[in-house]
């Protein structure tokens, strides 16, 4: 039995009464919190280990509900791209690669995440896909078990949700295809593996979650349907079978950018939300990534059914995707957490490039303060929020008694919270993770001083560095098709907010 005392921290539990300690103690005994409070409940004498936290800012654990870790490789390798040319991008650079070359990706980001406070994320990442196209892995190589390897390698948590599609990518096609050439057509249609048949996708799902679920109480398995347009009904509908059979999540991107409206009403005659409502897919386990073109009744059938929202701001502002309606979807009774999404598509894994942007952005055209976001509720998509959306309310997300010591500790005397007051306004609008000095994870010291003592950093960056020198030769053919069609979905894109201005 191991116990360990935390004192003298200025604490904020992000408990439901955001109760906080201006000098308090944390005590831990077998990684799970067992007091917490303005004094040990026995004498420093009685603890294996005593941390004088004095001078530092207690918080949970920061939850990331939503990546991609096959693109914490690429930040930065496009600029000028809305949505569906960044999606061509992001295929170019992701596919084709070896199981260690997803290995040194996965924990490129865990780096990144842990330097900067996050303990925990979602992975929306392919069951196959890369590995597969590779003879020597076999036909059903599974992508994500080196993805599961570097979360173990890192003691982080992850809920990995298996990306699965049958599909074509429709959204991010030109629509008008008349004038295109056959050889274009045909190269666009290459570019991605064509899909397993269902009942198999579905197996290595269920192999993925018998494999892979509740490891060592770090992981988490999700059904991940990577977008409603780009699955067969039958898909969906094992989606859901998976998720009442094994008890676990359905992650998915819904809605994130204009043309997936478009679309649905095409080929459904309704809204994709109440499509998925059809097939009994929303509930309280449903996480939705984006969620930016929802109508009202949309944000209703959601929010009565107890459904999650991850709040991508990041990634859909720089890819002029649009911007979910935060406010109203909490008011009807979503739970809302944050997503960094890929660092292609956002820039970096560091859940403090987010905030300020998450309570701007919903206060640009809204004069009512009543309805802007705060600080508060900021920090509980980060915490509470993004626990519960990564199946991990009971245990994680906020500091009480009974649940796991995942924790950071900031420096206060950092130029970024100085000079220090109210903490919940410096977390939010000025810390920028570099106050990070200890991160916890179950208990267990993983960053100390600011330095990840799972990982060994400098091999990660070196590996990643040469992995990404062989991609644009690797997958040459994608990258010409991109610089082809480019043109084609920019005029599509312009005359699409074009009719909405008219």
């Amino acid at each position: 039995m191991l116990k360990t005392l935390v004192k003298d921290a200025h604490i904020l539990t992000m408990d439901e009464q955001l109760k906080e300690y201006e000098k308090g103690c944390l005590e831990i005994e077998d990684g799970v919190i067992t007091h917490i409070g303005d004094r040990p409940s026995e004498s420093e004498s009685a603890f294996n280990h005593v941390m004088d936290a004095e001078g530092m800012l207690m918080s949970p654990g920061l939850h990331n509900a939503h990546t991609h870790s096959p693109s914490n490789v690429i930040k930065a390798v496009y600029d000028l791209a809305f949505h569906a040319i960044g999606m061509w991008h992001i295929h170019a650079w992701t596919v084709n690669r070896t199981s260690e070359e997803i290995k040194t990706s996965t924990l490129l980001g865990c780096l990144e995440m842990l330097k900067t406070g996050t303990i925990g994320c979602v992975d929306h990442s392919p069951v196959t896909g890369s590995i597969n196209r590779l003879p020597a892995a076999g036909a059903k190589a599974l992508d994500i078990d080196p993805i599961a390897e570097a979360y173990l390698q890192a003691k982080m948590k992850a809920a990995i949700s298996v990306s699965v599609t049958d599909h074509e990518y429709s959204d991010i096609f030109p629509v008008n295809r008349k004038g295109l050439s056959e050889n274009l057509i045909c190269r666009m249609e290459d570019s991605f593996e064509k899909p397993l048949p269902v009942e198999e996708t579905l197996n290595l799902c269920k192999e993925a979650i018998e494999k892979w679920d509740g490891h060592l109480d770090k992981l988490k398995i999700m059904a991940g349907p990577t977008s409603p347009l780009r699955c067969s009904k039958e898909l969906l509908e094992g989606a859901v079978k998976l998720q009442k059979e094994f008890q676990i999540g359905i992650h998915t991107h819904l809605l994130e950018s204009k043309v997936q409206t478009e679309i649905s009403q095409q080929r459904y005659q309704k809204t994709l939300v109440e499509m998925i409502d059809d097939l009994g897919m929303i509930s309280d386990k449903l996480f939705c990534a984006h969620t930016n073109w929802v109508t009202d009744q949309d944000i209703s059938i959601l929010g009565s059914k107890g459904a999650s929202v991850i709040h991508n701001i990041g990634s859909n502002l720089r890819g002029s995707a649009g911007i979910s309606p935060i406010f109203k979807l909490r008011k009807a009774g979503c739970n809302i957490a944050l997503g960094a999404d890929g660092s292609s598509s956002n820039g970096s894994q560091n859940m403090f490039t987010l905030t300020r942007l998450a309570l701007t952005a919903h206060r640009v055209n809204q004069p009512d303060m009543k309805k802007w976001l705060t600080t508060r509720d900021i920090m509980q998509f980060l915490t509470s929020g993004g626990a519960k959306a990564s199946l991990l309310e009971q245990s994680s997300g906020s500091l009480e008694q009974g649940k796991k010591a995942d924790l950071v500790l900031y420096d206060k005397s950092s130029i970024w919270l100085t000079p220090f007051n109210e903490p919940y306004r410096l977390l939010a609008w000025a810390e920028n993770g570099s106050s990070v000095h200890t991160v916890m994870i179950d208990g267990e010291v993983v960053v100390e001083n600011g330095q990840v003592l799972t990982i060994d950093e400098d091999r990660v960056k070196k590996d990643a560095n040469e992995m990404v020198k062989t991609i644009p030769k690797r997958n040459r053919s994608i990258f010409e098709v991109i610089e082809e069609i480019t043109p084609i979905l920019s005029e599509e894109h312009l005359r699409r907010f074009e009719q909405k201005h008219q």
